[in-house]
């Protein structure tokens, strides 16, 4: 019989309802050397009783203190507003228990840096929910760049662009307000930087323009508030001394979630679309006959590290999992078993960008990290 992990859920929103999806969904398709186990799930009252019927979450409680003293869970997961992640993380870890941050790890580099001394003195676990990282095309990106098949990058070019903001009717929310960790800079902009540091290399310096379009929204009692966080971004930045541009806004028009990169190099170049997350597009230099764009469905078996869990060639995965991936990464290393995740460690030195890029936009030149 597989050792249980005991799993404790701090949050109720959309990526509670993801990261609950994706235990029981790894359980299911991946051989495993543990079995999670939904102990409990934190929350407001209602919102947590709601998800534990839908998930079978086993206990509710409201009060996240109590849920990371318990010395019966194994893995505490945050999934609360950006502004809590830091302090929750770190008391979860300085209690001794294993960690799954959603990203980023924190509101500022300082938090980031508190969550990861606590978690080496405590010897424990810690990961970052940096999902994109566990789409297949993703995945072969990756390793076509570290076997040189583009030769020496020369630009690199990523986006987020959404335009839920543009309504000027839209209410406040969590996602609104600087005090809650909300602003695109933190949100979209972990994820850009994840990324381009995951495939590319660090990112050394930046230079960066926010900006916010609207200044005011109604609140739940429709009484206007003034938003106090940034709607929209463009960055310089130079990775692994390569040059890029990173941009992300949710007020871009039309845009419901464009989300992709470009990646130039001497012999070749990539690009990728969230919108087509399947397919991933190579163009190498090194075949004159047959120079031109080709599209790779990455489906078939043997593409990516978890295509024999699923439906074989040509049958598409979706957003949810890649959570479904992560999650599974994360139980195999909490069984013992060497899996690649993104560490407490990563989350740090994206934390370390985005507060630089912050610092260059208020300063108007270029800042180091």
């Amino acid at each position: 019989m597989r050792r249980q992990v005991r799993i404790g859920l701090i949050g109720t929103g959309k990526m509670a309802r993801a990261h609950g999806h994706a235990y029981l969904t790894a359980a299911r398709f991946f051989q495993l050397p543990v079995e999670p186990r939904l102990a409990v799930v934190c929350g407001s009252r209602e919102r947590a009783e709601t998800l534990a019927r839908a998930f079978g979450w086993e206990e509710t409680a409201t009060d996240w203190r109590c849920v990371v003293e318990r010395a019966d869970l194994d893995l505490i997961d945050v999934c609360t507003p950006t502004g809590s992640h830091g302090e929750i993380a770190a008391a979860a870890v300085g209690a001794g228990r294993a960690v799954l941050c959603e990203k980023p790890l924190a509101s500022s580099g300082q938090q980031a840096e508190a969550v990861v001394r606590a978690a080496a003195s405590a010897g424990v676990l810690g990961a970052v929910v940096f999902n994109y990282r566990y789409v297949p095309a993703i995945r072969q990106a990756r390793d076509l760049i570290a076997a040189g098949r583009l030769g020496d990058l020369r630009h690199l070019e990523f986006h987020f662009l959404q335009d839920w903001l543009t309504d000027e009717a839209r209410p406040m929310s969590w996602r609104l307000r600087a005090a809650q960790g909300g602003g695109v800079v933190l949100d979209l902009g972990s994820h850009l930087v994840d990324l381009v540091q995951h495939l590319v290399g660090p990112v050394g310096r930046v230079a960066a323009i926010v900006g916010r379009s609207i200044g005011e929204r109604a609140d739940e009692q429709g009484e206007p508030q003034p938003v106090d966080v940034e709607d929209h971004f463009q960055a310089l930045v130079e990775v692994a001394g390569v040059p890029g541009t990173l941009a992300a806004s949710r007020v871009a028009s039309g845009d419901r979630c464009s989300f992709g990169f470009q990646i130039h190099g001497s012999r070749g170049s990539l690009r990728w679309d969230f919108q087509r997350l399947n397919d991933l597009e190579l163009y190498l230099e090194d075949e004159p006959a047959l120079q031109g764009w080709r599209r790779i469905s990455v489906t078939r078996p043997g593409a990516h590290p978890w295509a024999e869990a699923w439906w074989g060639a040509g049958h598409g995965l979706g957003y949810e999992e890649t959570f479904v991936h992560l999650m599974a990464a994360v139980l195999r290393r909490l069984g013992g078993e060497e899996a690649e995740i993104p560490t407490l460690e990563e989350g740090l030195r994206c934390q370390r960008v985005l507060d630089a890029m912050v610092a260059a936009a208020r300063g108007r030149t270029w800042a180091a990290v």
